[in-house]
């Protein structure tokens, strides 16, 4: 069974491989010389958590409106956790794995959905884009050296320097993506995290631009020893934990803190009633069990029903939509995020409504409404 596995893991990394021959991005060299065209930019150093060089890319459209978006994959928040990044090997082969560490070449294959090159689907097709690779294990709030010991045996550091890549990726962004007139932040699953944490931080890179939309996508854990974590582990900024409780609804109070910081911005959230994956990592941080079981499932989804409540009843200017898609009969789990995947994204429905059509009319239309309700 292990030879079968390993077998179909190499098979399944020769055909990415392939794939990614084909359709990598570009080097940036000045300039974006094609529209709808991914270009990678590289950051002067800006690192990933295992110290590696760090990029980001750019894709110009056609219109002067702008695109950011902070891409998910896990964290890390203390010795063992650090020492279990994710690799396309761990995926593959089921192993545990809680970050990425670095930016591998396949990575590239995962920009899809809303991030897609030439998508006539996507309501923001015409739009530029900066899209944030991650790699940092840190929401990108992190400034911190963090030491652990490998399963080699040896000290390794961690360097959770996220929010200084997001920064170094602002500063070196294309001059004509400088002055938007609308501003659109998103972020997926870890990415939602950090969306919410720095998205007032962002749209000071752009003070003349008044059109701001942020959008959390998978974005619910629910933990009491989150400002520890923010405050001991990654060495975030004092704004960053201050303003977090101890009953562990993070992401609650990092949007209510965002509401006070953009109090113009339209501010969404869409989730996934029983998200497998945020239910694995909630049960990991509160029973150390990195497993999804029905009590896990239950546990998120009334924490998310209670979370998602409490931000609408605190912000005026909150929607949110709740999906089941994907939802396996059999266990009652739920897909994790929308943005990456085109049939999440354009084709399943809750009340009739794709995600693409709501944040069309939400971003574009400014038509804002609440979906899912029923689902919480």
């Amino acid at each position: 069974m292990v030879f079968l596995r390993s077998l179909i893991g190499r098979l399944i990394m020769l055909i990415f491989t392939l794939r990614y021959f084909f359709t990598k991005a570009a080097v940036y060299e000045d300039a974006c010389k094609k529209t709808h065209r991914w270009y990678r930019l590289k950051l002067p150093g800006a690192k990933a958590a295992d110290g590696s060089p760090f990029s980001v890319y750019v894709k110009k459209g056609m219109a002067n409106k702008l695109i950011i978006y902070f891409a998910g994959g896990g964290a890390s928040w203390n010795g063992q956790t650090a020492a279990a990044p994710m690799s396309f090997q761990t995926i593959i082969e089921g192993k545990e794995g809680y970050y990425f560490s670095r930016l591998d070449n396949y990575q590239e294959l995962f920009i899809n959905g809303i991030l897609g090159k030439d998508d006539r689907r996507n309501p923001f097709n015409e739009w530029n884009y900066i899209y944030l690779p991650y790699s940092t294990a840190d929401f990108y709030v992190g400034n911190n050296e963090f030491p652990y010991t490998g399963t080699d045996g040896k000290r390794h550091i961690l360097y959770h320097k996220g929010v200084e890549n997001m920064r170094r990726a602002l500063e070196s962004i294309p001059p004509e993506f400088c002055r938007p007139e609308s501003l659109f932040i998103i972020g997926e699953s870890a990415g939602a995290f950090g969306v919410v944490a720095n998205a007032g931080e962002v749209a000071a890179f752009f003070p003349e631009c008044q059109d701001i939309t942020v959008y959390a996508d998978g974005s619910h854990i629910e933990y009491p020893g989150w400002k520890g974590i923010i405050r001991d582990v990654w060495k975030a900024a004092e704004d960053k934990y201050a303003c977090v409780g101890e009953d562990g609804m993070l992401i609650r109070d990092w949007f209510i803190r965002l509401g006070k910081q953009l109090p113009g911005a339209a501010l969404l959230q869409s989730n996934s009633a029983f998200d497998e994956t945020l239910s694995q990592f909630q049960n990991k941080l509160n029973h150390d069990q990195y497993t999804v079981t029905l009590q896990a499932l239950e546990e998120f989804h009334r924490g998310l029903a209670q979370e998602v409540r409490e931000i609408k009843a605190a912000l005026p200017n909150f929607y949110y939509y709740i999906a089941n898609h994907d939802k396996n009969p059999a266990t009652g789990k739920t897909a994790h995020t929308t943005t990456r995947y085109p049939k999440r994204l354009y084709e399943d429905r809750v009340e009739g409504v794709s995600v693409a059509e709501w944040l069309k009319a939400a971003v574009i239309n400014k038509q804002y409404r609440d979906v899912g309700s029923e689902l919480i």
